[in-house]
């Protein structure tokens, strides 16, 4: 455990390192933890996130308000543990597909920033945990693609089908999904999927955290930020001016067929 840290949860994971940051408050760092298989995801890891993402979004909701997620080793994540997989093929069935889906259900409805400090290797499954964060800052030695087409199953999965057009637009999208060439970072910069490019890993968890630092003094979180905006939202309907205004704009959009 790094120095001025502690464990997020009180029972002991194996594959995964949780850690707040007693130095920055609200800070926690997630890193996947299975360097020796370039942390690809078997399904003890899978389990193992799911329970620190319930831990995000439960107990530690109001006090966690930024999540750094990395991995550790020469690499982010290579996807899903394929040993991990066979071993398990002739029982696969959906719902253990929707288990590792659900991971990415998690992130994005999770009450916390994620930011994802990417190196090296970001494929299929790790590409998707990576899509999920609201932030993206990587390695030079950044590599990414949608690997699943390359072992013979879909183009995607984990949201992949849905981030991908989103940030990249249809046709890069369906480029990789359809062949799975890899993206590195010049290009991921370039294209957007990743906000910056640094030197390497330490770097670029060094940028993470400083956005960390940033987004301390731009609001108290998100849960915050919506129940600001609601209030200007009611205020702004009461307000006979205000809502006059509004009602006038909406017409100009709407033509001149509208009853407003």
């Amino acid at each position: 455990m790094a120095s001025g840290r502690k464990a997020l949860l009180a029972t002991r994971l194996e594959h995964i390192v949780a850690e707040t940051d007693e130095a920055h408050a609200g800070l926690v760092w997630v890193t996947l933890n299975r360097p020796e298989v370039r942390n690809g995801l078997s399904f003890e890891l899978v389990a193992e996130l799911h329970a620190v993402l319930d831990e995000l979004a439960g107990p530690s909701r109001e006090t966690a308000r930024v999540v750094i997620l990395s991995g550790a080793g020469k690499g982010f994540c290579a996807g899903a543990n394929l040993k991990s997989l066979m071993s398990k093929v002739a029982d696969y069935q959906l719902e253990d597909q929707r288990t590792m889906s659900r991971l990415i259900l998690k992130i994005r409805a999770a009450p916390q920033i994620f930011i994802a400090a990417i190196h090296g290797g970001a494929a299929g499954a790790g590409l998707s945990l990576a899509l999920a964060c609201d932030v993206r800052v990587a390695a030079k030695d950044l590599k990414m693609n949608c690997a699943f087409v390359l072992l013979g199953l879909s183009g995607a999965e984990m949201g992949c089908s849905f981030f991908l057009p989103k940030l990249v637009g249809p046709a890069t999208a369906s480029e990789m999904m359809l062949t799975g060439r890899f993206m590195h970072a010049d290009e991921a910069a370039a294209r957007g999927l990743v906000t910056k490019v640094l030197a390497d890993r330490e770097a670029a968890l060094a940028e993470a955290q400083s956005r960390n630092q940033r987004q301390r003094f731009g609001g108290a979180s998100l849960a915050a930020a919506i129940a600001m905006e609601d209030r200007q939202q009611v205020l702004c309907l009461k307000d006979d001016d205000c809502l006059r205004v509004g009602i006038k704009y909406a017409a100009r959009f709407l033509g001149p067929s509208s009853k407003l």
